[in-house]
């Protein structure tokens, strides 16, 4: 096409396109770690029965299962973040 992706009119796409490679990338990357060791802690609460907990055991989900949980949240609003960018860069079309 003689596209110069250089040019003013083109670089949000390049903007763009880098954005959705970081976006990928930390996903595969660091969400899923994530979400691998969630699964393993929660699959190792399967065998627990619902209602109150013995008496002596700590209320509550574990900590680990909470600062994972938390973790993989703020990789969640990461991403989300990231992609609110690149679909206002599709859609406004910035000439940066």
């Amino acid at each position: 096409m003689g596209v110069d992706l250089t040019s003013s009119p083109w670089r949000w796409l390049v903007v763009a396109i880098v954005l959705y490679l970081v976006t990928i990338t930390f996903a595969i990357a660091v969400q899923r770690r994530s979400i691998a060791r969630m699964v393993e802690i929660t699959r190792g609460m399967a065998g627990t029965t619902g209602g109150p907990p013995p008496s002596g055991a700590p209320a509550g989900p574990p900590a680990e299962l909470v600062a994972t949980a938390a973790s993989l949240q703020r990789g969640g609003m990461l991403m989300t973040l990231l992609i609110l960018v690149i679909v206002f860069l599709m859609v406004v079309k910035p000439a940066i």
